[in-house]
């Protein structure tokens, strides 16, 4: 967010595994993806099916 310069983001929805229900694996993605740390073997934050 340092880029653009937004103090957040909201991706409420974008962490469920379904409507209302957190996965702790798509957090984590997320989180690494954020602060620039992808995965192996994990879809980039900025593909289609990206967490």
């Amino acid at each position: 967010m340092a880029a653009s310069g937004a103090a957040g983001a909201d991706v409420s929805s974008g962490v469920e595994s379904s409507r209302g229900v957190k996965d702790p694996q798509l957090i984590a993605r997320f989180l690494h993806a954020a602060h620039g740390r992808h995965e192996a073997g994990a879809p980039a934050a900025d593909s289609p099916n990206g967490a």
